[in-house]
């Protein structure tokens, strides 16, 4: 009898598995997305796939989704790249992407809603897992994070002082 290891485990080394799975993100209808974003969360949960999927460009076009106007898939999306994230199978280096890091600056800075729990959550365990690379810490200021976190920490240090 096949065990669910075993079957992510074929499906990874199947010719073109896990590149059609990243291809499906992109498609215009939501439930195709829906799908695929369920299955990289399922082959999330087996930790030789974590960097498999980060090789891939997993973590670009998991990303990519947080622009969805679904909310189901956003918040598996983010889950997704929050456990890439927090994973010990994925390097920093090859999570460091100058799009991702923008895109979740923008994210973060978008309008004048803070931002969700979930996506906080996934751009902390994001940023945190990159900046524990030394190269990677000075690309990051370049891109904007220290603008960002000079501009919120004061107000995030003033919101929890009054709510204590």
């Amino acid at each position: 009898m096949l065990r669910r290891d075993d079957i992510k485990s074929r499906f990874l080394e199947a010719p073109g598995g896990l590149t059609n799975v990243l291809a499906l993100t992109g498609a215009e209808e939501v439930s195709l997305r829906q799908a695929a974003v369920q299955i990289l969360d399922t082959l999330c949960a087996y930790p030789p796939a974590q960097p498999a999927i980060v090789r891939e460009g997993g973590a670009r076009v998991l990303v990519a989704q947080l622009a969805s106007e679904d909310e189901s898939l956003r918040r598996t999306a983010a889950r997704v790249v929050r456990g890439l994230s927090r994973s010990p199978h994925t390097t920093p280096t090859s999570l460091m992407d100058p799009d991702i890091v923008r895109f979740l600056l923008c994210l973060l800075e978008e309008g004048d809603e803070p931002a969700e729990e979930q996506e906080e959550t996934l751009c902390i365990a994001y940023f945190t897992k990159v900046s524990s690379d030394e190269g990677a810490c000075s690309e990051l200021a370049e891109l904007g994070l220290s603008r960002y976190l000079i501009r919120v920490l004061p107000e995030r240090r003033l919101e929890l002082q009054n709510s204590a």
